[in-house]
């Protein structure tokens, strides 16, 4: 590459990245990269008891599927959550269950924000509805390494980043 060439060359992690997205969008919230096991179980127990959840599942069982199946498919609303395909987890759930899992999400969602922090998942979705809702990128190219340990909302940002509006 030529001076100019590299000029143009922006390294940096695909955090840092999705953080300036979301600064220049005015969302100014932490994102917690490191330590979100600990702490969103400090966000799931008391969203659980605030709506009065009475049923079978435990807190390992709700945050696994907030994270793969709310928060990896963008899910925002309680019809999405109910028609929402969860081909993977290995334990199935009634529409009935759905239901009342969906409100302890809204809350965990809610008492999550309210401590000013993003879960990583949710930053990379608020930073990839940013970019499909006409925020432009600042690359024309995106290229990442070990692409294999990205996850579902990751990818998507990735994707949203590089120009392809597709999911």
């Amino acid at each position: 590459c030529t001076p100019d060439q590299m000029a143009r060359v922006d390294v940096q992690t695909l955090y840092k990245t999705t953080q300036e997205l979301l600064k220049a969008s005015g969302i100014k919230a932490k994102i917690d990269y490191a330590n979100e096991g600990n702490v969103s179980k400090k966000y799931m127990t008391p969203s659980m008891s605030a709506v009065g959840y009475v049923g079978k599942r435990n807190v390992g069982f709700l945050l696994d599927e907030y994270e793969q199946v709310v928060e990896a498919d963008g899910i925002e609303t309680e019809e999405a959550y109910l028609s929402a395909n969860r081909s993977g987890r290995s334990v199935p759930l009634s529409a009935e269950e759905r239901k009342q899992l969906w409100p302890v999400f809204v809350k965990f969602r809610e008492l999550f924000a309210n401590s000013g922090l993003l879960r990583r998942g949710e930053a990379f979705n608020k930073a990839t509805a940013q970019l499909r809702n006409g925020k432009k990128s600042p690359y024309i190219a995106v290229v990442v390494d070990e692409v294999q340990d990205l996850d579902a909302p990751a990818l998507s940002f990735v994707a949203a980043l590089s120009g392809n509006s597709s999911s």
